[in-house]
C-alpha cells in the first residue's frame, strides 16, 4: 500500500515515524509528510508506541511500481 493512502487514514495531527531499515527518516506529525516521501514509499508494516505511529517503509522505483499493476 501506498504511504500517501495509507496516512490518509490518521489525522494530520497524528505523530508519526518514517522508518527505513532501521534508520528514523522523518519523525513529524502526518500534515508534515513531505511529497517527496508521499510519492515513492509504500508500507511494509506500522504499529502504535508511546502514542506515535511508527512506519516502517520501502522505496519502489517507477518499474515495480508498474510490474505491480500489472
Amino acid at each position: 500500500m501506498r504511504l500517501f493512502d495509507f496516512l490518509s487514514f490518521f489525522d494530520e495531527s497524528t505523530m508519526v515515524k518514517i522508518i527505513d531499515n532501521d534508520e528514523v527518516l522523518m519523525e513529524c506529525k502526518v500534515g508534515e509528510v513531505t511529497q517527496r516521501f508521499l510519492n515513492c514509499r509504500f508500507l511494509i508494516k506500522s504499529y502504535i508506541k508511546n502514542g506515535a505511529l511508527f512506519v516502517h517503509t520501502e522505496v519502489k522505483q517507477q518499474d515495480d511500481m508498474l510490474d505491480e499493476l500489472e
